[in-house]
C-alpha cells in the first residue's frame, strides 16, 4: 500500500465516516486498518502514518524524524488557507492552477457547517484537531 496515499485519503475521514469533528483518532484508526489490510507495514510505517495524520493541523512545525510529516502539514495548511500560506517554492499562480484542476466543489462550505455544528455543541473545545 502507498502509505502517503492512505494518509492523504484518511487524514480527515473521521469527520465524514465517524460523524465527529474530533476526527484525528478515528481517522488514524481507519488509516491503520487500511494499511494493515493492504500490506504488512513495519512499526516505523505505522508510526509515520500516525505522525502524518495526528500532526497535519499543528500550528507550529512538526519536528518529526521523517520529512513527510512536515511536508504534509504544510500542504494541508496551503490548501486550508486558499494558498495564502504556501509550500516552499509554490507561487499563488501555481496554487490557483491546481485548484482549477482539482476544485473544492463546495467542500469548505460543508466543512464550515460541520464546524459550526460542533462548536455550538462543544464551545470549550471548538477545534479539537488543532495541535500546538
Amino acid at each position: 500500500a502507498n502509505l502517503l496515499g492512505v494518509a492523504a485519503f484518511f487524514h480527515d475521514a473521521g469527520i465524514w465516516l465517524d460523524d465527529t469533528f474530533d476526527y484525528l483518532p478515528p481517522s488514524v484508526e481507519r488509516a491503520e486498518a487500511c494499511l494493515n489490510q493492504r500490506s504488512e507495514p513495519t512499526e516505523s510505517d505505522r508510526q509515520l502514518l500516525r505522525d502524518i495524520i495526528v500532526n497535519h493541523h499543528r500550528l507550529r512545525p512538526a519536528h518529526r524524524e521523517h520529512p513527510l510529516v512536515e511536508a504534509f502539514r504544510r500542504a494541508d495548511l496551503a490548501d486550508l488557507s486558499f494558498g495564502l500560506i504556501r509550500i516552499n517554492g509554490m507561487s499563488i499562480g501555481q496554487y490557483r492552477h491546481l485548484i482549477s484542476i482539482f476544485p473544492a466543489a463546495g467542500f469548505r462550505r460543508i466543512l464550515l457547517g460541520e464546524f459550526l455544528t460542533w462548536a455550538g455543541q462543544h464551545p470549550l473545545r471548538p477545534l479539537p484537531m488543532v495541535r500546538w
